[in-house]
């Protein structure tokens, strides 16, 4: 596709690609590729909206902005939006206003507490486990101050969905929900905050708000995943445009322990410490080795009954399926 003359036009400025600001739950990824400019300002490529501030209400987004200004996508496939030969993505700031305008409801105090806190109680140094915010970047990332957003070349950046099938999904809020990229000295730490409420009772808001999850995560790496609330008994993980990519390797935390069975594509997926020299279920006592390495198929899991967390594999094309078991887990 070529575009011509994008510009200055009716004291305004024509721009090839924008985000829906009205659109504050999700705006969907772009792919492009073969593009072609003519008589197109750098300045009139692209252009990420801010988070829409009158959206900060409980009628709306709730306490902090919605999240379909912050996670759009645009696959550069072969560097041609940018103009740069190099095949990449462009992201926008998920991190703006971090820490910062008070009213914006963003910022490292909303960070779940679980997260930065060892099994022995001490606290973790933001600086030591997160000290980025926003999306999950490398040195190739370069921020564009005319489009509001970074082009990235080499990280495959891909949208991923965490779905509630709970009867309450509706009613119970889970967010804020932190997504920790590469947990350590070279963490990114963001927040969703999930679609607002679109309901209506007798002209008044009804309290709804669907707990569907629009996140962005980048392949090849771990993210470690913590809700703001009690985790679902069953939800559903999405990850979307990345057919032959490499995994994401999620690591979930829960409060307790308890039986979480994976599925994909309806079929039962064994934890990978699966004891199978027994005919009934049986787990082998826990163990780091049993961490799904990233080459290892979409919905390898294993649960550590001591850290807390579940370590599933997201792969895609298929969705992977999260269930409690209504089982009782004995100590003795």
């Amino acid at each position: 596709i070529t575009f011509s003359n994008f510009g200055t036009s009716c004291g305004g400025e024509d721009l090839v690609f924008r985000t829906n600001p009205g659109d504050d739950d999700m705006n969907w990824p772009i792919n492009a590729t073969n593009i072609k400019f003519r008589s197109v300002e750098q300045n009139n490529k692209v252009y990420i909206d801010k988070p829409l501030a009158g959206k900060i209400s409980p009628a709306d987004c709730t306490d902090f902005d919605c999240d379909g200004l912050k996670k759009a996508l645009i696959f550069d496939n072969d560097g041609s939006v940018a103009e740069d030969s190099a095949p990449g993505t462009i992201i926008p700031d998920s991190a703006y206003e971090w820490d910062g305008n008070p009213a914006k409801g963003l910022g490292y105090y909303r960070v779940p507490k679980p997260m930065i806190t060892t099994l022995n109680g001490d606290k973790i140094a933001y600086e030591d486990k997160m000290p980025n915010t926003g999306i999950y970047r490398d040195s190739t990332c370069l921020y564009n101050n005319l489009w509001r957003a970074y082009k990235c070349n080499g990280i495959q950046h891909r949208i991923m969905i965490i779905e509630s099938m709970d009867r309450d999904t509706k009613i119970r809020r889970l967010s804020p929900l932190a997504i920790l990229a590469n947990p350590g000295s070279d963490g990114y730490i963001d927040l969703v905050n999930g679609p607002q409420d679109h309901s209506c009772c007798s002209g008044y808001t009804c309290a709804e708000r669907l707990s569907t999850l629009f996140s962005m995560v980048a392949t090849g790496i771990e993210h470690e995943v913590m809700f703001s609330s009690i985790p679902p008994q069953n939800f559903k993980l999405h990850l979307l445009h990345n057919e032959g990519g490499e995994a994401v390797r999620l690591k979930i935390w829960f409060p307790k322990q308890q039986r979480l069975d994976i599925y994909v594509d309806g079929k039962f997926v064994n934890p990978n410490n699966i004891d199978t020299t027994k005919e009934s279920y049986n787990l082998l006592p826990p163990d780091d080795s049993f961490i799904p390495a990233l080459n290892e198929m979409n919905g390898a899991n294993y649960f550590d009954p001591i850290s807390g967390h579940l370590y599933v594999n997201l792969k895609g094309p298929s969705t992977v399926d999260v269930k409690t078991q209504p089982v009782v887990v004995l100590k003795m």
